[in-house]
């Protein structure tokens, strides 16, 4: 993966909430279990202003797309770009191909969904 490529993927999880504070920020101290768990940590990121729904959605996408770095070989990386370019079909056609030919579906069109 390209620095360009990791760097776009990276820019999907960036925004900016109430202070100032960046919701990747938030969402990376979540991760470390400094706002609790469960109730507990919707009650304190609540309390603190912040959404604690779009603070889950951040962190589900550090982790989504921490996968999808993990899984971005530079075979995986050219299998995305010519699903792009439409040399595996559309749908459920693609999903056949893709898996027919050994790769994960969602992996594949993850990182596709990524790069554009």
């Amino acid at each position: 993966m390209t620095n360009s490529e990791m760097n776009k993927l990276t820019d999907k999880v960036l925004e900016t909430v109430a202070g100032g504070i960046g919701l990747d920020d938030i969402a990376r101290q979540v991760l470390a279990g400094q706002w609790g768990n469960g109730q507990d940590r919707i009650n304190r990121l609540t309390a603190a202003g912040y959404d604690a729904a779009a603070v889950q959605r951040a962190v589900d996408n550090i982790v989504y797309l921490d996968h999808l770095r993990s899984v971005a070989t530079p075979e995986y990386m050219d299998v995305a770009r010519q699903v792009l370019a439409g040399q595996w079909g559309n749908g459920a056609e693609r999903k056949a191909r893709l898996e027919a030919a050994g790769y994960n579906y969602n992996d594949i069109q993850g990182i596709a969904n990524n790069l554009l």
